[in-house]
């Protein structure tokens, strides 16, 4: 009702109505505007005073109704305002969220587009990937018609001959760059087209490293016993040096046995036989999974221990690798005396010699090391109850045995 724009006007309309109503009583029967009259200043004043009184006093409450109106319009002008400003507010989150699901959008739509870029990527990788292998399997298939690789491998066992492990090693690559000589134009197309399928593989960017090595597992497999033993070799030797990081970052060397290379095979290593049976193998693979298993344990720092051991009933022996103060390596295979040992038929220093081949080409020849990066000492320590065959290594280079990462 105070708000009431009709009350408002009827105040003003009021007061303005008393003031022509108190001048027509106050000045009835006056002479107006006769300046030779007086003015009757007690007129005036009552005038004044009912004015002020009447409709002065109407005057003021219909300000205060206008001051009222005013401000409770105001009031509503902001009350609007805020309720804009919150639909604003409203509008913009929206916008925001909107702005958002367009973005995981986007991404999701970038993912989509990412994965199948990828997919082609492979596909065309795969495409050349499966036709460069059908072209090296096509080589190597006329090599294996003239049963070339055991051949080769044949001829080297025949002809090798050492006084020691170092010398037969030497002697080992040159007898296979003899026979690589004499069939030169077989043996190099066949080893370019296998470094060439390994390079494919590794240069891809868009693979990561179960991916590679998934790749390198399907050119691996399908390498026979002697094409990995003729690997090997090559690979020592100039003609092959590019290829010793494919072959030590991809175990590429996995199922080569020492019992299939020449090194078991020279019957005069330091003056003593070199034991080549069944026995032997069983007991190295024996030292493979030993030396998988633990031999790296020793380069991690929150290793703390300073002996790992292992018995192994089948063979009645015990091996265990010790790290001394001096950071050396030393392996121990012990054996007790007056029980069954696989070891017990054989005399103690073609044991201890047999040791030494193996440890000399699983740690220092198939690991790429000189003479300078490693040292393997044999020795042989007699007790009452048993008797210990100590391998010492000594070496200022990280070895990591070579094995499948996934």
């Amino acid at each position: 009702m105070f708000k009431s724009e009709g009350l408002i006007k009827f105040l003003i309309y009021a007061g303005t109505s008393t003031l022509f109503v108190a001048l027509v009583i106050f000045f009835w029967q006056e002479r107006a505007f006769d300046t030779s009259l007086q003015i009757n200043s007690e007129k005036i004043a009552q005038f004044g005073d009912f004015i002020g009184g009447i409709s002065g006093s109407i005057w003021a409450l219909a300000g205060v109704l206008l001051f009222y109106k005013a401000l409770s319009e105001q009031r509503q002008d902001f009350a609007n305002n805020k309720r804009s400003l919150d639909l604003q507010a409203q509008a913009l989150l929206e916008q925001i969220e909107e702005v958002k699901l367009n973005r995981k959008e986007l991404e999701s739509t970038r993912k989509v587009y990412v994965e199948q870029s990828k997919t082609i990527r492979i596909q065309q990788f795969e495409s050349n990937f499966y036709s460069l292998l059908d072209i090296h399997l096509k080589i190597k298939s006329k090599l294996s018609e003239d049963d070339l690789f055991r051949t080769i491998n044949s001829e080297i066992i025949k002809s090798v001959t050492a006084v020691n492990i170092d010398q037969l090693h030497d002697s080992i690559i040159s007898k296979y760059l003899t026979q690589y000589d004499n069939s030169r134009e077989l043996l190099s197309h066949y080893f370019r087209s296998l470094y060439r399928l390994f390079s494919i593989i590794e240069n891809n960017d868009f693979f990561d490293s179960p991916a590679r090595f998934f790749y390198f597992k399907i050119v691996r497999a399908q390498l026979s016993d002697f094409e990995i033993i003729l690997l090997y070799y090559n690979s020592l030797t100039k003609k092959g040096k590019k290829m010793q990081n494919y072959v030590l970052k991809y175990n590429l060397l996995k199922h080569l046995q020492i019992k299939d290379t020449s090194y078991l095979c020279s019957t005069a290593v330091e003056g003593e036989s070199i034991i080549r049976s069944e026995i032997a193998d069983h007991l190295f693979s024996h030292f493979d999974d030993f030396l998988k298993a633990h031999f790296e344990k020793f380069y991690d720092i929150e290793f703390e221990k300073d002996k790992i051991e292992e018995s192994f009933s089948d063979t009645n022996v015990i091996i265990s690798l010790h790290v001394d103060g001096d950071g050396k390596r030393v392996f121990k295979i012990e054996s007790r005396k007056g029980s069954p040992c696989i070891l017990e038929n054989y005399k103690d220093e073609s044991i201890k010699q047999t040791l030494y081949v193996y440890f000399c080409f699983r740690l220092k020849f198939s690991q790429y090391l000189k003479d300078s990066d490693i040292s393997v000492t044999p020795s042989i320590t007699d007790y009452d109850d048993r008797k210990i065959y100590v391998i010492e290594i000594v070496t200022n280079k990280l070895i990591r045995i070579t094995r499948d990462e996934v």
